[in-house]
């Protein structure tokens, strides 16, 4: 099940936001005006007529007060969604506005890769212009990819072998790639850019020093119009990626090398 997940990452994707839809919009009702919740329960007040019991017993003016309190809340659920759609609307009007600033507070608000957090360590989002965004991401891939497969025996034991290495690095791959694929989904459904620039990073050993070093696996260029082509149900993420330009070291015995990062106007 592990593996099935971690090769098929790219295969969901947050819903498109449609930040043109969402400025367009009208607002719930107009502002100086009670709104309709407040309408609601002021009618209810005016059509308020105490019955016999309530005379008797004087909750007559219970009632209307607890009617009026009603009526104050409602306002109040008013204007707190006039308020919403006051934020909603003045944040896509930035956004088609290519406010970098705002770009920034959206994935922070909206935290479209949060899901992808439990694979890798994080992301550093960078933007000069509004058009085009570069993502570092850890794939952390010694920590995701198992490396031992286990199957039950005949007999119904569990027998534990090492992984092939072969099929490890494999695995590997279409992890990575699948990530990638992810990424650039959730942030084309996110925000109106026209390119989107990964970097896949991974802790790798260093012979000649005996460290661990974070080296760039996969530098992709993805752009919208290509992406939005794939059919994400029966696509090889690894193949994928001869789609878009990218620059990938990958041998199926030794895995991942180091490779430079794309630029932006190259």
């Amino acid at each position: 099940n592990r593996l099935n997940m971690i090769k098929s990452i790219h295969k969901e994707c947050d819903d498109f936001v449609d930040w043109l839809d969402i400025k367009n919009t009208e607002p719930p009702f107009l502002k100086g005006h009670p709104g309709p919740l407040e309408q609601q329960a002021l009618q209810e007040l005016q059509n308020y007529r105490p019955g016999f019991m309530a005379k008797v017993f004087n909750q007559e003016e219970k009632r209307i007060e607890e009617l009026r309190n009603k009526v104050l809340k409602a306002r109040k659920k008013d204007e707190e969604e006039y308020q919403e759609w006051s934020v909603l609307t003045e944040i896509a009007t930035k956004i088609l506005n290519g406010d970098l600033e705002t770009y920034f507070e959206v994935i922070k608000d909206f935290a479209p890769l949060d899901d992808l957090s439990d694979f890798g360590s994080g992301f550093e989002f960078f933007l000069e212009e509004p058009h085009t965004m570069e993502v570092e991401f850890d794939v952390q891939t010694q920590n995701v990819v198992p490396s031992e497969m286990k199957t039950l025996t005949s007999t119904g034991k569990v027998s534990v072998k090492n992984m092939p290495i072969s099929k490890y690095y494999d695995i590997q791959q279409d992890y990575v790639c699948s990530c990638v694929l992810r990424i650039a989904r959730d942030m084309l459904a996110l925000l109106p850019l026209d390119t989107i620039i990964i970097h896949a990073l991974d802790s790798q050993l260093n012979t000649s020093t005996g460290n661990h070093e974070k080296i760039v696996v996969l530098s992709v260029k993805i752009d919208r119009y290509t992406l939005n082509q794939l059919n994400f149900d029966t696509i090889d993420c690894s193949d994928s990626m001869v789609n878009f330009e990218h620059k990938m070291n990958f041998r199926k015995t030794k895995g991942f090398a180091p490779v430079e990062k794309l630029q932006i106007n190259s």
